[in-house]
């Protein structure tokens, strides 16, 4: 699950590399999930481990959904993907 979750966030990552021209952003990015990813075990004790986790089904499909919404929004990064 961790494998598909780093394959999805990594287009976010890339896309605000390429978006702001610095890592910064993506340092920025990296660091809300780690934080949110430590709030959010904080609540989602006793869980199952594919769905309660932050790298989860949901997550994934949530992540996917917001990258699928990037490239049909964003021209420019679209392009630079082919």
């Amino acid at each position: 699950m961790m494998t598909a979750f780093c394959i999805v966030i990594g287009f976010l990552f890339d896309w605000t590399r390429t978006r702001s021209g610095t890592v910064w952003s993506s340092c920025i990015l990296h660091g809300v999930i780690n934080g949110s990813a430590g709030a959010f075990m904080l609540f989602a004790k006793g869980g199952h481990p594919l769905l309660g986790s932050v790298a989860g089904v949901g997550d994934i499909v949530a992540f996917g959904t917001l990258v699928v919404l990037v490239v049909l929004l964003d021209g420019t990064y679209r392009r630079q993907l082919l």
